[in-house]
């Protein structure tokens, strides 16, 4: 009888929903900065992934994303600046976030307004989730950090399983 026999080797194996997105930490804020530059270029928005919550203002602690690309979802691409009105309206159907260094996510919205988060062409396995984070005073707008004098938005609040 060989099927008991391969039950034990069989149970190590990691399944699909145990791998972590590489080059991600367990749990990760993504945020856009103002960023003022010069006369020319008076000032543009930078997208970050911070590690752990909370670590917005720390500079050490963020990595700049490569592209935050959105849906359409009530997202004009043709505006100027279009890449800040995503992560300030949080209002899209899907999103993939790109960073050197780490994998692709890919996000897709729930049903409740959360993100289920997969790794681009991987498997469809959630491999965690990521939700909107509101402004307590009910602007039904993503929450606003001063961060030393730099205007700072708080999106997303990511967790991986």
């Amino acid at each position: 009888m060989l099927l008991p026999s391969l039950l034990p080797p069989l149970l190590l194996l990691p399944s699909f929903s145990d791998a972590k997105l590489w080059g991600w930490d367990d749990q990760f804020t993504i945020v856009a900065r103002k960023m003022v530059e010069d006369d020319i270029m008076p000032w543009y928005w930078m997208g970050a992934s911070c590690n752990g919550w909370g670590n917005w203002c720390e500079h050490q602690e963020c990595k700049r994303l490569q592209h935050f690309n959105v849906d359409l979802g009530g997202i004009n691409k043709k505006q100027k600046n279009w890449y800040a009105q995503a992560l300030q309206d949080v209002n899209y159907h899907w999103a993939r976030i790109e960073r050197e260094n780490g994998a692709w996510i890919d996000l897709w919205r729930r049903g409740d307004g959360r993100f289920d988060m997969f790794e681009n062409n991987k498997p469809p396995v959630p491999h965690g989730f990521c939700e909107p984070i509101m402004d307590p005073g009910g602007s039904g707008k993503p929450m606003r950090k001063d961060c030393n004098g730099q205007d700072t938005v708080v999106a997303l609040a990511c967790y991986q399983y």
